[in-house]
C-alpha cells in the first residue's frame, strides 16, 4: 500500500509532468499525426488527400470494414475490384522526416506474414518490423518502427504473396529537420532491476494504494503538514474484465486547457494493449506500454486538451486472451 508520503511523491511526479506539457511549446517541436481515415468517403482513391497532414499514398483505396479500429473506414492497398496478380506493397511517402511509424494491419480471408520497412531519402532501409503474422479479417496486428533521428521519408508494408490488405489508425512522429533537441519528461515505471514484481510474484488481485484521508477539519492529517499542495484532480477509477477485442474507457467533460496524465494497468498478459488519450474524438497521444513479469503490463500516456470538451482514456484488449484492466486519469487546469 502507498504511504502518505509516497502518495504525495507520486502525485508530485504527475504534477511536474503535466506542468511540462502545459508549458508554452517552442515553435519547432516534435509532433504526432494520427489518421483514422474517417474524413473521406468510402470508395475514394487516396493519393494526395493527406499531404497537408504530412503523408501521401500510392493509389490506396478507402473502404469500410466491420472490424475497423475506429469508426468504419480503413485504408486498403488497392481497390478490391482491381485485378492485380503481382504482390504489391502499401506505400506511404512523408513530406518531412519522421522518427516513428505505427499502424494496425489486416489480411483478408487468410492470415499472412507481413513486414513493415522504412527508408531514408536515398532509399536505404533504416529499420523494419517483421515478418510477423497478420491476423485475418481483423485489425489486431500492430506494426511499429522507430529510429533515433528523424530520417524516415518512406514506409512500405508488404504481405507475403498478397495484393489486397488494409491498415487502420496510422500514427507517425514528425520532427522538422531544423528543430533543436527537445527535452521530454515522462512518467515511467521503475527499471526492471529495481522492481521486485518483475520476478512475476504477484497476488491474484491488484493491490493499489489510496490517498491518505484528510482530517475532519479539511486540513492535512497528522504527519502530512510538510507535504506540498498539488492542484491535481482525477476522474473516478475504472476496473473491468475485458475479453479479446473488448474495450473500456474513462470519459469526462472539461472546459478550457488541461494537462492530462493517464495510466492503465492490466493482469492476464504481458502483451501490449491499445491505450489512447482522446480529446473530442481526436487522438491526443498513444500509451507507452511495458511488461511486468509474465502476465502483467501497463501503459502511461500524457497529453494536453487545448480546448477542453469530451476527454477519454481508452484501452482495447488486442492480446487475444482475457485481461483485467484498471484505468486512472488525472488532469490539471492550465493557469
Amino acid at each position: 500500500m502507498l504511504t502518505s508520503s509516497r502518495w504525495n511523491s507520486v502525485r508530485c511526479a504527475i504534477f511536474v509532468a503535466i506542468c511540462v506539457l502545459l508549458a508554452p511549446l517552442p515553435r519547432a517541436t516534435a509532433a504526432t499525426t494520427a489518421l483514422d481515415f474517417e474524413n473521406l468517403p468510402a470508395g475514394t482513391v487516396v493519393t494526395n488527400q493527406y499531404v497537408n497532414r504530412g503523408v501521401r499514398f500510392a493509389s490506396a483505396f478507402l473502404a469500410t470494414h466491420q472490424a475497423a479500429r475506429s469508426g468504419t473506414r480503413v485504408l486498403r492497398s488497392i481497390n478490391p475490384a482491381v485485378e492485380v496478380f503481382t504482390p504489391i506493397p502499401l506505400r506511404m511517402q512523408f513530406t518531412t522526416p519522421q522518427r516513428h511509424v505505427q499502424f494496425f494491419a489486416m489480411s483478408p480471408g487468410t492470415a499472412r506474414k507481413g513486414t513493415l520497412r522504412v527508408f531514408d531519402v536515398g532509399g536505404a532501409v533504416l529499420a523494419q518490423d517483421g515478418p510477423r503474422l497478420v491476423a485475418a479479417d481483423k485489425f489486431t496486428t500492430m506494426f511499429q518502427v522507430s529510429v533515433p533521428l528523424p530520417r524516415i521519408r518512406r514506409a512500405e508494408l508488404r504481405l507475403d504473396d498478397a495484393v489486397h490488405f488494409a491498415i487502420d489508425d496510422l500514427n507517425f512522429g514528425t520532427t522538422p529537420a531544423t528543430a533543436p533537441p527537445v527535452k521530454v519528461i515522462e512518467l515511467n515505471q521503475p527499471a526492471a532491476r529495481n522492481n521486485a514484481s518483475v520476478a512475476g510474484k504477484f497476488s491474484t488481485e491488484f493491490r493499489i494504494g489510496v490517498p491518505p484521508p484528510a482530517a475532519a477539519s479539511g486540513t492535512p492529517a497528522a504527519g502530512d503538514s510538510d507535504e506540498p499542495e498539488i492542484g491535481l484532480e482525477g476522474a473516478p477509477v475504472t476496473e473491468k474484465n475485458l475479453n479479446p477485442g473488448a474495450s473500456t474507457e474513462i470519459v469526462m467533460q472539461l472546459s478550457g486547457r488541461h494537462g492530462l496524465a493517464g495510466s492503465v494497468r492490466w493482469s492476464g498478459t504481458s502483451a501490449p494493449l491499445q491505450v489512447r488519450l482522446l480529446a473530442n474524438g481526436a487522438v491526443v497521444a498513444n500509451g507507452k506500454t511495458y511488461a511486468l513479469g509474465e502476465n502483467r503490463g501497463g501503459a502511461d500516456v500524457l497529453g494536453v486538451a487545448n480546448n477542453g470538451g469530451e476527454i477519454k482514456l481508452s484501452v482495447r484488449n488486442i492480446s487475444g486472451v482475457p485481461v483485467k484492466v484498471r484505468l486512472i486519469l488525472n488532469f490539471m487546469r492550465s493557469q
